[in-house]
């Protein structure tokens, strides 16, 4: 993340999501480049996360020069996520987000 402050996040990056036809296994793989964004800091409310420590709840991922063709703004995915504009970029926002553990990745 290139802008992180405790009420937000700024950050780019490559998107590699995979095109499903025929199927996921075999689906070519496309990448485009992304810019994210979090914010709405949230305590993670699991049991064994610290207290002190929050998640953002909500954060977007635009795509300035390309976009998966299942990114169609106005539409959605499921009920937690929308497909939008952001700064005039197709993008995807996923609200309500909170983690699945706590337990450290290894």
């Amino acid at each position: 993340m290139d802008g992180l402050g405790p009420d937000g996040a700024r950050g780019t990056g490559t998107d590699n999501a995979v095109e499903c036809q025929p199927n996921c296994a075999q689906g070519s793989h496309l990448y485009n480049p992304i810019v994210v964004h979090a914010w709405n800091p949230k305590p993670a409310g699991l049991p064994g996360c610290p207290v002190d420590v929050q998640f953002y709840s909500d954060f977007t991922v635009a795509y300035p020069a390309g976009v998966p063709p299942w990114v169609v703004p106005g539409t959605s995915w499921d009920s937690d996520v929308q497909y939008i504009y952001v700064d005039g970029m197709p993008a995807v926002h996923y609200f309500d987000q909170h983690p699945y553990s706590c337990t450290p990745l290894s």
